[in-house]
């Protein structure tokens, strides 16, 4: 989303933006379908996610390979943290059980951190601090 307000071509970045929201479309629609089998999700995703995904990677490719010399820093560690995450990020096209991001797993977690930090620095000894952060953790994973 940074991209669409830097000084990049906004349109590319929209090109970019509506690829990432076709995918997010057919998992939505997967998760709405009743009685969806697994066989059915691979189907779909074989035949409707891998080609999107495959034309998101050749979009970031021309990018590169265009405006090499003149692309804005944020957007060449965006594209190349893309680059590198490819294998991960095409893991949930053969997993039926795997979603298609980890946003329910950093949602779970984010009060975990948001605390810790939080009580980081109450004036305790070290010790108590040490002790308190592990029983916060310890706490919200059991939550």
């Amino acid at each position: 989303m940074e991209c669409a307000n830097s000084g990049v071509d906004k349109d590319w970045c929209n090109k970019v933006i509506l690829k990432l929201a076709e995918l997010y479309r057919i998992e939505k629609e997967l998760r709405i379908e009743k009685g969806v089998d697994k066989k059915r999700i691979l189907e779909r995703r074989t035949l409707e996610s891998r080609p999107i995904i495959e034309e998101f990677y050749e979009m970031l490719r021309e990018k590169v390979e265009q405006d090499e010399l003149f692309m804005d820093e944020k957007l060449r560690l965006a594209i190349g943290y893309a680059a590198t995450a490819r294998q991960a990020a095409c893991l949930y096209l053969d997993h039926p059980d795997l979603p298609i991001d980890n946003n329910a797993a950093e949602r779970s977690i984010c009060p975990l951190a948001t605390g810790r930090k939080n009580f980081l620095f109450i004036g305790a000894p070290a010790f108590l601090l040490l002790f308190a952060g592990a029983l916060y953790g310890l706490l919200m994973l059991m939550s």
